[in-house]
């Protein structure tokens, strides 16, 4: 049977998919390596037309075929025997993509790769890769951040909106995912978890922020 253009059954292949994710999903770039909630790592090249997904556990690697439904946005892929599985970015975070299997069951992708390591009695274990975060991240508060890193120490500038620049003194608290600093002048620490090498966490007196970098 020929479907055409615009017919029912296009239209409502299109809704079922639009439907899957609620919220606009965010342009971003699925190159690279992923961590996925399951324990597994996910590594993807895609180009504008094509992605191919390499899924990898204690178990094996499993190579999957998967094609874009919105460039940029979402795409789906088929896994043997399992059927088609459809990912999204997350909306106003390029770095994390949640997963549908064709029961419903949601799983989340982020950026980055973790360590895995195996106990003594064969249980898996994930602890997170250190991350350096030298560099410029930008702040959902409007406020931009430049770090370095010397021994123990972290220093950090914010940059204001308006030009302005105040410094800022920190410490290790877990080398390469957690960290604090303070500012002379202002009560209290800024507590901040490192989530990927793209994602800082920021609690300062209660009020949490995230950090993007630039």
């Amino acid at each position: 049977m020929k479907i055409l253009k615009g017919s029912p059954i296009c239209l409502i292949g299109f809704i079922t998919i639009f439907l899957l994710f609620t919220g606009p999903a965010e342009a971003g770039d699925p190159n690279g390596v992923w961590s996925s909630s399951t324990g597994s790592v996910v590594k993807i090249w895609a180009n504008m037309q094509q992605l191919q997904i390499t899924v990898s556990n204690q178990n094996g690697s499993w190579n999957y075929r998967g094609w874009w439904t919105r460039f940029g946005d979402y795409f789906s892929y088929e896994v043997p025997g399992a059927g088609v599985w459809n990912g999204a970015f997350a909306n106003n975070n390029s770095n994390v993509i949640y997963v549908k299997d064709p029961k419903g069951q949601t799983y989340t992708w982020t950026r980055g790769a973790k360590k895995q390591f195996y106990s003594n009695n064969g249980n898996r274990s994930q602890q997170t890769q250190q991350v350096n975060i030298n560099g410029v991240w930008q702040s959902n508060s409007g406020n931009a951040f430049n770090v370095s890193t010397k021994g123990n120490q972290v220093f950090v500038t914010i940059v204001r909106p308006d030009g302005s620049r105040i410094q800022g003194l920190g410490r290790w608290i877990v080398k390469g995912s957690k960290f604090d600093y303070s500012i002379t002048g202002y009560a209290g620490q800024a507590i901040c978890t490192i989530k990927d090498a793209n994602t800082i966490y920021v609690n300062f007196n209660g009020q949490i922020t995230t950090w993007y970098r630039r």
